[in-house]
């Protein structure tokens, strides 16, 4: 229902603040993040080692039309990411978020790579 797909959008887009306010602003988010980072690297490595893992990271692809970098699911195997897979069916308000954010992630895609350009990393030396 539209009602509880509007909840849940609030909660994504105000998660942050849920969980700072759990924790009685101790620390903030965390240990999400440190989640998230396992995660990763648990996927990363799987592959590596020969495993076929699919989880979510943000990379440069060309899933999302009219940004360079996106968030997607992905499968990890021996020599990377072997697979991007693509966003999937979305509603029509799916639809208008994802052009809302994709605005704003375009701005702030570019000003990081405009940030990195000033640094080593952007050389990779």
């Amino acid at each position: 229902p539209e009602a509880r797909q509007a909840e849940l959008v609030r909660r994504v887009q105000e998660g942050t603040a849920e969980v700072t306010a759990a924790k009685k602003g101790k620390s903030g988010a965390t240990l999400s993040q440190a989640y998230a980072c396992c995660r990763f690297a648990r996927a990363v490595l799987g592959g590596l080692a020969g495993s076929r893992i699919r989880e979510s990271c943000f990379l440069k692809s060309d899933v999302c039309e009219g940004v360079p970098y996106f968030a997607s699911q992905v499968t990890f195997g021996k020599k990377g990411v072997e697979q991007v897979h693509p966003v999937g069916k979305v509603s029509k308000r799916e639809a208008e978020l994802l052009a809302e954010a994709v605005g704003v992630l375009r701005q702030e895609v570019e000003d990081g790579l405009q940030y990195a350009e000033g640094l080593s990393m952007s050389t990779g030396g």
